[in-house]
């Protein structure tokens, strides 16, 4: 069937055209909203500025179709071939691309609000710039987006769970509420990122770089983020309860209130960090570097410090009940109506501490280098 004889039938009210050949044809502006073309080919067929609004392209072939600016709304694209289509502009809102796939296909500035993109393959999609783009609420549930780039797209209460995210870059996105339950974000990209109210349970972001990144009230419960750096990030009222945090970078932090209950923080640079009122309940900060950090009212029950740097650190009230402090450098750090009791404070360093008001009953103070420089017997 040649172009024009499809559009006549169009015309006519003929609306199925399951499996039609259209492979190469110029269709540029034609208007085929609603139409039937499922598993129809069109291979390198020119749909520039086309109405295929809640047209049925489920199977279709369209890999090399230049489709720039068409209206795709509400379209039905399941299992559709989009290799290297161009989708330049073009408005796939409400469509349903569930499965399809999509590698290499230029999808800058295409809209993709509510979009259904299950389980599609969009490895090496081009999507950097989207600036203008909208995925917010879209449905990228298992989709595979290694690599992407999605520098500052609108991704607000999307859907990506089990989404592959390994090395993708998202910095400045809006991802404020989204689903990343699951996620491989390994080696990912989330400078700047608004990940605020995010759901990033059981998530992978190993060597991540969440750099300045908002993550007020991210739910990042048994989520992996050993070595990633996470310096001069928001992560006030987080909750990070059995997260790893193994090595990784979080100087300049901002933890207030964050949940770290059973967190793994060994040999984390907690540097500068603020952990006002953090909740740190069983976490184990062996070896971390918390020089100068602030754990004003700090719940550290049975917390385990071996070996921690504590230089200056503060901890005016906190909570260090049976906490493990054996070998830890704490001079110059205020302790000043800090609970101790039972802790172990074992070969600690307290030189020039200040322990005004501090509760240290039961405390094992043995081999204890004391503020005035004297070691305790």
């Amino acid at each position: 069937m040649n172009p024009d004889e499809l559009l006549k039938q169009y015309k006519a009210g003929q609306r199925d055209f399951n499996q039609v050949d259209l492979s190469g044809a110029d269709l540029r502006g034609a208007n085929l909203s609603q139409a039937n073309l499922e598993a129809a080919q069109l291979k390198d067929t020119d749909l520039r500025g086309a109405n295929l609004s809640q047209a049925n392209l489920s199977r279709a072939k369209l890999a090399d179709a230049n489709l720039n600016q068409a209206d795709l709304s509400g379209a039905n694209l399941q299992g559709a071939n989009l290799l290297d289509a161009n989708l330049l502009d073009v408005n796939l809102s409400g469509a349903d691309l569930s499965g399809a796939r999509l590698s290499g296909t230029n999808l800058v500035d295409a809209n993709l609000s509510d979009a259904n993109l299950s389980d599609a393959n969009l490895k090496g999609a081009k999507l950097n710039g989207l600036r203008l783009t909208s995925l917010s609420g879209a449905n990228l549930v298992e989709a595979n987006l290694r690599g992407t780039d999605l520098q500052a797209a609108d991704m607000s209460d999307v859907n990506l769970v089990s989404a592959d995210l390994i090395d993708a870059d998202l910095s400045e996105a809006e991802l404020r509420d989204a689903d990343l339950s699951g996620a491989n974000l390994k080696s990912a990209i989330l400078r700047g990122t608004d990940l605020r109210g995010a759901r990033l349970t059981h998530a992978e972001l190993r060597d991540a770089d969440l750099s300045g990144a908002k993550l007020k009230g991210a739910n990042l419960i048994s989520a992996s983020l050993a070595n990633a750096n996470l310096s001069d990030a928001e992560l006030t009222d987080a909750i990070l309860v059995s997260t790893n945090l193994n090595g990784a970078t979080l100087k300049r932090v901002d933890l207030g209130g964050a949940n770290l209950v059973e967190a793994d923080l060994r040999d984390a640079d907690l540097s500068d960090a603020s952990l006002i009122s953090a909740d740190l309940n069983g976490a184990n900060l062996d070896g971390a570097e918390l020089s100068r950090a602030f754990l004003i009212n700090a719940d550290l029950v049975g917390a385990s410090l071996k070996g921690t740097n504590l230089i200056g650190v503060s901890l005016f009230r906190a909570n260090l009940s049976g906490a493990d402090l054996r070998d830890t450098n704490l001079s110059y750090a205020n302790l000043s109506g800090t609970s101790l009791p039972g802790a172990d404070l074992s070969g600690a360093n307290l030189t020039e501490a200040d322990l005004k008001g501090a509760d240290l009953r039961g405390a094992n103070l043995k081999g204890t280098i004391m503020p005035d420089g004297t070691i305790h017997a």
